[in-house]
C-alpha cells in the first residue's frame, strides 16, 4: 500500500511538472483591458493571509519535491516527499508548531529513504530521527524550506497547489 501511494505521488508530480512546463497563453477573443484587470484582482484576492500557521496548510510543489502540511490540533504535521527516480524516493516527516511567523520543528524530524527493486519490493531505511527545519512564507505566497540538518531544501521555492484532501 505504501508503495502504491508513493508511485501515485510520483506520477502526480510528473503530471504537474508536465502541465507547468507546457503552459501556453492563448489570446482571448474580444477581451477588454477592464475584464483582464478584474481577472487579475480576483486571483490576487483568492488568498487572504490569516496571520497564523493555517496560511501554510495544503500541498506545495517544487520540481520533484512536494510538501503536505496538515493541522494536528494546535500543531502541524509536515510531510516532505522528494522523488529521486522511479525506484528511489525520500521523505522527511515533522511535527511542527507556528512560532508567530514560520512553521518550525526542532530535532524531531524523521528522514526515510525508500527504494524499490526490480520485483517492486520496497525497502525503507531511516536515515535519522533528529531533523530540524522551518518553513517560511513570502508575501507572494512562495514557501521556502530550510533544512537545518542537511540543507536539503536550499534554493527551492514551493508553489501552492491546493488543499490536502
Amino acid at each position: 500500500m505504501k508503495k502504491l501511494i508513493c508511485l501515485l505521488f510520483v506520477a502526480m508530480l510528473a503530471v504537474t511538472m508536465c502541465a507547468c512546463a507546457s503552459k501556453k497563453t492563448e489570446p482571448k477573443e474580444e477581451s477588454s483591458a477592464e475584464e483582464s484587470m478584474e481577472e487579475v484582482s480576483t486571483e490576487e484576492e483568492s488568498f487572504e493571509p490569516k496571520g497564523s500557521g493555517d496560511d501554510f496548510l495544503g500541498i506545495w510543489e517544487c520540481d520533484r519535491a512536494s510538501i503536505e502540511i496538515t493541522a494536528k490540533g494546535d500543531e502541524y504535521h509536515c510531510l516532505i516527499h522528494w522523488g529521486s527516480s522511479a525506484t528511489e524516493a525520500t521523505t522527511w516527516e515533522y511535527d511542527c508548531y507556528f512560532d508567530g511567523r514560520n512553521i518550525v520543528s526542532n530535532e524531531v524530524g524523521v528522514k526515510t529513504n525508500m527504494t524499490w527493486d526490480e520485483n517492486e519490493v520496497e525497502t525503507d531505511e531511516v536515515v535519522y530521527t533528529d531533523g530540524a527545519m522551518s518553513l517560511s512564507l513570502s508575501d507572494d505566497r512562495k514557501l521556502t524550506w530550510t533544512d537545518y540538518k542537511e540543507d536539503a531544501g536550499k534554493d527551492m521555492e514551493f508553489t501552492y497547489v491546493g488543499p490536502v484532501e
